[in-house]
């Protein structure tokens, strides 16, 4: 079974027990999913933990030297339900916490990389279809395409090649 298909096992399973709150993984608790080992739970935990998906504290024995996980807590967020129930992709990487300070600057833009010039031509061509003669229901229709297209995983490495031909940059 792909790793894939274990994080959604452990997943579904750690939502038809989220009424019961923080699920203890130990050798002496029921297994979480019987068809995996204990070591192999809490792995595919990290994983989800590191997806914001869940909640929880891993422990590794320090004494043996283990490079493995013996025991722990795991809960579902609010995202991992959300998927889960299907109201979010699982394809949409999770926002990641970064904090930037800016002081006394002026016109200053953080992004990811190329994703914020997409962003700016993506913004900058709804403005031109605002401005063009249509219908109010044409026009959304085409803002609607432009944000579906920015939102496609292979744009901005496409798009980062010709911005350029996007007017500008």
């Amino acid at each position: 079974m792909k790793d894939a298909e274990l994080r959604d096992l452990v997943l579904k399973n750690l939502y038809e027990l989220r009424q019961s709150g923080k699920q203890f993984l130990t050798p002496n608790n029921p297994p979480l999913v019987p068809a995996l080992s204990l070591h192999e739970t809490l792995r595919i935990c990290s994983q989800l933990h590191e997806d914001g998906l869940v909640q929880a504290k891993l422990h590794k024995n320090s004494s043996t030297g283990n490079r493995e996980y013996d025991f722990g807590t795991v809960e579902i967020t609010v995202q991992g339900a959300d998927i889960v129930e299907g109201n979010e992709s699982r394809k949409v990487k999770l926002m990641q916490t970064n904090h930037i300070s800016v002081n006394n600057s002026s016109n200053v833009v953080v992004g990811d990389h190329n994703r914020v010039t997409v962003t700016q031509r993506i913004t900058e061509l709804e403005h031109i279809v605002d401005r063009l003669n249509g219908t109010p229901e044409q026009k959304a229709e085409a803002k609607g395409l432009l944000k579906r297209f920015a939102e496609h995983p292979l744009v901005a490495a496409v798009v980062s090649g010709g911005v350029s031909l996007l007017g500008g940059a």
